[in-house]
């Protein structure tokens, strides 16, 4: 039997989120290790391959072929089943909260924060929260775009 349009899509946008979902997972695992075990000294390396891999797993859905097949998901949601319909819906909203986040900026953002972190985490260690202050400024300056767009949104599909 030939599979429809839709259930290719589904398929295909299945796949590409099990692959993300990966990469999603060695994030966490490496945040983990990073919030609990990790040495300090080793925190910004690891705050690197955790940068690298999310970006690998947003440039999946950043794709075009992905965002052509999960938009045509939420056009045709009615034809899905309650579980592929909620998806196609979820999918639909982080599509238009992250379509103008480029993977360039959503891996810059990792860094930024990873960095923070490690520094945050030197600071609390050596009770002098003003090692802490350059990152601040660093996530602020990095973060007024993307709460400009947020509030902008906000206001569009409320």
């Amino acid at each position: 039997m030939e599979k429809t349009a839709l259930s290719q899509k589904l398929e295909y946008v299945k796949q590409i989120l099990t692959t993300a979902n990966q990469f999603d997972h060695a994030v966490n695992v490496l945040m983990y290790d990073q919030e609990t075990i990790c040495p300090i000294d080793a925190m910004e390396d690891q705050g690197e391959v955790m940068a690298f891999l999310g970006n690998e797993s947003y440039k999946l859905i950043k794709e075009p072929a992905f965002v052509e097949a999960a938009e045509y998901l939420y056009e045709h949601r009615s034809e899905l089943e309650e579980l592929d319909r909620v998806m196609a819906e979820q999918l639909h909203r982080n599509y238009l909260q992250t379509k103008n986040v480029t993977p360039e900026l959503q891996h810059e953002f990792s860094r930024v924060f990873n960095r923070s972190f490690v520094n945050w985490s030197k600071a609390r260690e050596a009770a002098d929260y003003s090692l802490f202050a350059p990152s601040l400024h660093a996530l602020m300056i990095l973060l007024t775009p993307v709460s400009v767009f947020f509030d902008t949104l906000v206001k569009i599909i409320s």
